[in-house]
């Protein structure tokens, strides 16, 4: 009874603790009253294109010939619980036989899209860097990724979120400081781009133009778009809408 007044009974009900993750290691460095808290930390950070909603952090195991290839079954056994682990593509029993071994988590370069389904209902989580289907690692992300064999790490699998700007993640904490992100809504010429759906799906590149106005397709559909360039002489139109800019500080 928490008070009485005018013939009022104020009766406080047994409270619930709620359990709020952050989804990476960091230190709180703000409260916001009745909202929730800001976490500072300092790290790379890998996004990706899907997610299956879960949340893992363990220490990363890297397979060189799983990174290029299907995760193997012999990067999983009684030492792979809690640990995350990387590979180009996954198959259906390689999905299921890393719950049977309760590992931490899952990052992909590519998925089938008949697996989506299967990847969700998984206990732990699955990140996909790139897209759907059988194309692997994009070079930037396998190569940070690899440097970080070894180290805790964190992934956040949310669903991309447009409206939000949610995005499943590898989190990757470092020992030095670093700027604050801001997400990159601004496209700009020279800036390193990665595709992540079409025919180039998985590729890194880079902005050598943006075109102005709308640009008519090969669909039939007009969009914002950017000429990129592959390699050296390689060159194509590409929407918007499928580029990641990837912000490197080396």
């Amino acid at each position: 009874m928490v008070s009485i007044k005018k013939g009022r009974v104020l009766i406080e009900a047994e409270s619930a603790v709620l359990t709020l993750q952050a989804g990476m290691a960091g230190k709180i460095s703000q409260v916001i009253p009745e909202r929730g808290v800001t976490v500072e930390c300092y790290g790379a950070l890998i996004q990706g294109v899907w997610g299956n909603a879960k949340l893992g952090n363990g220490p990363l195991v890297v397979d060189p010939e799983s990174v290029d290839g299907e995760l193997r079954t012999s990067t999983l056994g009684v030492t792979a619980r809690g640990t995350i682990h990387l590979a180009g593509t996954i198959s259906e029993e390689m999905l299921n036989m890393a719950a049977s071994e309760e590992i931490g988590g899952l990052i992909l370069g590519s998925l089938s899209s008949s697996l989506i389904s299967i990847a969700q209902a998984q206990p732990y989580a699955v990140i996909v860097l790139c897209g759907f289907g059988d194309y692997g690692l994009d070079e930037i992300s396998r190569r940070v990724l690899i440097a970080n064999e070894g180290h805790d790490l964190s992934i956040n699998a949310v669903k991309w979120n447009r409206l939000t700007g949610d995005r499943p993640e590898v989190y990757i904490p470092l020992p030095t400081e670093a700027d604050a992100y801001t997400e990159q809504a601004v496209y700009a010429s020279g800036q390193t781009v990665r595709l992540h759906t079409g025919s180039y799906a998985g590729r890194v590149g880079r902005i050598e133009s943006l075109l102005p106005g709308l640009t008519l397709l090969p669909g039939g559909l007009r969009a914002n778009a950017a000429r990129v360039i592959f390699g050296e002489n390689s060159r194509e139109i590409i929407p918007l809408a499928n580029l990641d800019v990837i912000l490197l500080n080396e």
